[in-house]
């Protein structure tokens, strides 16, 4: 696709995706037909949630120029003129490469949240959605499912990729043995799951099934940052710990999955040099990230289930953590017990 296609299929997979939240959602032609303006042209999307409003602009280019961003702002600046001054507005600049210092500036200056991603089409609208539901504080589960169905090589035939197994060229042997690894991992993934939130969610980021390759594209360390959010709890975000526990483990098994995949990697690309049937499979990234386990305990405590109610009490000590229920009386709690030397034992 050239850069104009390529601007059209983000700006329709973020459209799309949109669809799935509880929003409006305007397009640059819908924005001039709603303000009856014509000349409202630099905004290409307009979200609004209650008394919440999105202003975004999306380019799948190179290149960012000065004019491209201020004709942006200036088009934002003239659309919250005239919404409600109570209502709250935020700004995404959404692109393939980061803003030219001059630009990012200008952009910085206006308080924009900046979303830059170059790995795929749909990464950076992934990402996209992620700060859009993280400003409105929606789930991004629907949309990123619904970005799920669009491969940018959706049409290239990859059936026949694990079937071939018993292939008599010994490259081809040896790569699909990679695979297979590489996908057991990914089902122990998937299995240690507990979640529905959470495995809807890997779904949009790694296979489940052996035709893995169908994905295009496989990159671990933006699942972990896009994965991120949804897990590490904090002071004012309290998370379960299934969640918690989930991402440590993500984190852990990176190591190990960066071993197979730079594997996959140097076969997939010294088979594609002759192997029309190499060319077809997806690559892969992965580099390790590592967790400590100082890191791990120093958000812990934010779990909700880091204290559980054991019994109610008459007397007040020390030794326990004490609530008031109802403003009268008082319950002792203790440490959730599963926490207790936990970390060694989260592994896939």
């Amino acid at each position: 696709m050239n850069p104009v296609e390529s601007g059209r299929t983000l700006e329709d997979i973020v459209q799309l995706a949109t669809l799935k939240l509880p929003l409006k959602s305007y397009r640059e032609y819908d924005i001039r037909t709603h303000f009856e303006d014509p000349s409202l042209n630099g905004v290409d999307h307009w979200l609004q949630y209650n008394k919440k409003h999105i202003l975004i602009q999306d380019k799948w280019r190179e290149t960012t120029s000065q004019p491209e961003v201020g004709q942006f702002l200036q088009c934002a600046d003239r659309i919250s003129s005239r919404l409600p001054k109570e209502d709250k507005i935020f700004l995404i600049w959404c692109s393939k490469k980061e803003p030219t210092s001059f630009s990012l500036a200008m952009l910085l200056e206006k308080n924009v949240n900046i979303v830059v991603c170059g790995t795929s089409i749909e990464n950076l609208a992934r990402l996209c959605i992620l700060q859009i539901c993280d400003c409105l504080q929606l789930d991004p589960i629907p949309s990123l499912v619904e970005i799920r169905g669009f491969s940018s090589i959706k049409t290239m035939d990859r059936s026949s990729i694990f079937i071939d197994l018993y292939d008599d060229t010994e490259d081809k042997k040896s790569i699909n043995n990679t695979i297979d690894k590489i996908h057991i991992v990914f089902t122990k993934i998937y299995e240690s799951i507990v979640s529905e939130e959470l495995k809807s969610f890997v779904e949009s980021f790694l296979p489940k099934d052996t035709q893995f390759t169908n994905y295009g594209k496989v990159d671990f360390n933006f699942f972990l940052k896009s994965l991120k959010p949804m897990c590490i709890p904090t002071k004012t975000k309290k998370l379960l710990s299934e969640n918690y526990f989930f991402y440590v483990k993500m984190r852990k098994v990176s190591i190990s999955l960066t071993i197979l995949i730079n594997e996959y990697e140097m076969k997939r690309k010294t088979l594609s040099k002759k192997s029309a049937w190499a060319k077809t499979l997806c690559s892969m990234k992965c580099n390790p990230e590592p967790i400590s386990e100082t890191e791990f305990y120093s958000s812990i405590e934010f779990c909700e289930d880091y204290y559980i109610t054991v019994t109610e009490i008459n007397e007040i000590d020390d030794t326990v953590r004490h609530i008031l229920t109802n403003g009268s009386r008082a319950y002792r709690q203790i440490k959730n017990p599963k926490f207790e030397n936990c970390f060694n034992g989260l592994n896939v």
